[in-house]
């Protein structure tokens, strides 16, 4: 009887030690991932690592999950929208993570980039770098892997200013995307965002961040019920990352109609190469179909949006 008890006992016992075992590889199993998204290891899958990319990518990104670009031996997935802050003035932070794990990512210039863990990078952009980038001149981060053969890489991020999340009357429809363009003033800065608004019946157009006017409006047809819409950047970057900031209110026989939305910053377009920035996206020149159109200008007029992108006039311009 006393070898009965004792064989149960050392039976019960292993029994547990299997369940207590089990029991710690789910947890190990189901552990949350870190910063570099649970891959512990600079080993990439054996589809990645059996499929080198092109040496240069550059791509519109698509979708609202994190993009993925490929180029020689590096995969990167890079978020669609900057994320704002204001703590201390505003902050547009843009974040991608990489298939191997890093030794440096230095910006170019442009932004603060620093390395989160070894596989996240964000890079900060305020005050000129913030505006520089909205302008539509490409972001560009340094990268250097921390180990295999081709370990220099360089990242490219366009970015765009884009309406959102709108609430409101639809009897109030606005654009969600916005120009850039340039004005001709040397009193405030050449950079506007514009945009249209279109309200069939309304007599009159107000646009206002925290109750006060923001915008220059310009009826394009009151018939139609179309205005326009221009934001010098300094107006425009009070309302960036604010919930519900912008409020486009039409009078419609006396009745006050709102739509209200928020500025997202978007990721429009993601490069990724191993050849070097300046080899992959060469410095632009002067169009000469956008100098023709600056010079057909009377020197008085401000608004050159007629002539191109805020960019490629700025381009011409500067090279007066």
């Amino acid at each position: 009887m006393t070898l009965r008890v004792a064989a149960l006992d050392l039976c019960r016992s292993m029994r547990l030690a299997l369940c207590l075992a089990s029991v710690l590889l789910v947890c190990a199993c189901a552990a949350p991932a870190g910063e570099g998204e649970g891959e512990l290891e600079d080993v990439e899958s054996a589809e990645e690592a059996a499929t080198a990319g092109p040496p240069t990518v550059l791509a519109d990104v698509s979708g609202t999950s994190a993009f993925r670009v490929r180029a020689g031996g590096l995969t990167a997935w890079v978020d669609p929208l900057a994320v704002t802050k204001r703590a201390e003035g505003l902050v547009a932070t843009v974040r991608f993570r990489t298939s191997r794990s890093l030794a440096s990512a230095a910006d170019r210039g442009v932004g603060e980039a620093r390395l989160v863990s070894p596989r996240v990078v964000e890079v900060d952009l305020r005050g000129e770098d913030l505006s520089t980038t909205l302008g539509g001149e490409p972001l560009i981060v340094r990268l250097r892997a921390a180990s295999g053969a081709d370990r220099d890489y360089d990242v490219r991020l366009d970015l765009a200013p884009r309406f959102a999340r709108f609430v409101g009357s639809t009897s109030v429809l606005v654009d969600r995307d916005i120009a850039r363009v340039y004005w001709r003033d040397p009193r405030v800065s050449s950079l506007r965002y514009r945009y249209d608004i279109r309200a069939t019946g309304a007599q009159a157009m107000g646009v206002y961040i925290g109750g006060q006017p923001s915008v220059l409006l310009t009826p394009l047809g009151i018939a139609t019920g179309r205005f326009q819409a221009n934001w010098s950047h300094e107006r425009f970057e009070r309302g960036i990352g604010l919930a519900n900031a912008v409020e486009h209110t039409g009078t419609f026989r006396g009745a006050r109609l709102t739509k209200t939305a928020e500025i997202d910053l978007a990721v429009t377009r993601v490069g990724l190469t191993k050849q070097g920035a300046e080899i992959a996206w060469p410095a632009q020149g002067c169009k000469p179909a956008v100098a023709a159109c600056i010079a057909s200008k009377a020197p008085a007029e401000k608004d050159l949006g007629s002539c191109g992108a805020y960019l490629d006039v700025r381009r011409c311009v500067d090279a007066d």
